[in-house]
């Protein structure tokens, strides 16, 4: 008879890392809107987008960030209609990362 071999494995449920973005907005703009658009993008591949976020007084609060790994690099782009893109490389934090985008500037480029 062979001998039985017994195997144990621990595991450690983590809860998703979350994100708090501040953005200001051109002098006079109010940022209250949820017209924001986040994508995270691993190298050269998306590997999340959030479309439509609320930004309330220039803060957003995303609670559960999926698809990512803590500790890795990431490039951060925000989006909002009638402004220029904004982007940024970020390390996810494995509980809150925080990032700060600073002003948008408007579009000018109406065509």
């Amino acid at each position: 008879m062979l001998p039985v071999l017994e195997l144990t494995k621990e595991f450690e449920i983590l809860t998703p890392p979350s994100m708090e973005i501040k953005v200001l907005g051109w002098f006079g703009v109010d940022t209250t809107s949820s017209e924001y658009h986040l994508s995270l993008f691993d190298e050269d591949r998306a590997v999340l987008d959030i479309n439509n976020f609320e930004v309330v007084k220039g803060i957003a609060n995303i609670p559960s960030l999926y698809n990512v790994i803590p500790g890795r690099e990431y490039k951060v782009k925000i989006e909002r209609n009638l402004h220029l893109a904004k982007t940024k490389i970020i390390n996810i934090d494995p509980f809150k990362t925080k990032i700060d985008f600073g002003r948008l500037l408007p579009d000018l480029n109406l065509e």
